[in-house]
């Protein structure tokens, strides 16, 4: 994944170079532009899984947890701002929710280590009450229990804090009606970019 991460750029400020390396044979790709292989690994595998869930939508119930396509590929009551499902739309979101479920939670994953690691004082409060809430470290505790404990929770946003999170523009396209952003009402269909520090 951390080789694909720097072609998502490529892809994105360039889409003809995205639509020319997806539309070659995988070697010409990977021999044009290295960086590429991930991508392709990653879509040739989530590709896969996509095809045997339209092929056969039964599979979904033989799951062990829910997934973004029961929500995609069950019957909903109608949405307007959903769009035709295609192959390549569940493609791109499954790829979309793959990267950014990795990348950001493991940037503050990082910051929040080192930080605790880094403070002694953090580290030994954290660990006395992770120790008292689950003293018997074999057997499972409930994610229930986990919230509930409030120097836990201070750790988890106070490294959401520090962590740096998004640092790219976030594009939306307006819809289904006009919008109203800081003031500013936009039109139906038109695309714009907003600071990930503004949302």
């Amino acid at each position: 994944m951390d080789a694909t991460l720097p072609m998502i750029w490529v892809f994105k400020y360039f889409p003809q170079v995205k639509q020319f390396l997806l539309s070659v044979p995988e070697w010409t790709a990977a021999y044009l532009k290295p960086g590429t292989v991930g991508i392709l690994e990653q879509r040739r595998q989530m590709g896969a899984q996509i095809d045997g869930l339209l092929n056969d939508p039964s599979r979904l119930d033989n799951l062990d947890h829910e997934t973004i396509y029961h929500h995609f590929l069950r019957p909903q009551p109608e949405n307007q701002r959903m769009p035709p499902l295609s192959r390549n739309w569940l493609l791109d979101e499954g790829l979309y929710l793959r990267f950014a479920g990795s990348d950001t939670v493991g940037n503050v994953c990082t910051v929040g280590a080192y930080h605790i690691l880094t403070n002694p004082i953090v580290h030994s409060r954290l660990v006395e009450e992770l120790c008292c809430a689950w003293p018997e470290i074999n057997s499972p505790i409930g994610f229930e229990v986990l919230e509930k404990l409030p120097f836990l929770t201070a750790v988890i946003k106070e490294s959401l804090r520090m962590a740096h999170g998004v640092v790219t523009p976030l594009p939306r396209v307006v819809g289904p009606g006009d919008t109203d952003v800081g003031g500013v009402i936009i039109p139906v269909g038109v695309s714009f970019i907003k600071r990930p520090t503004a949302v």
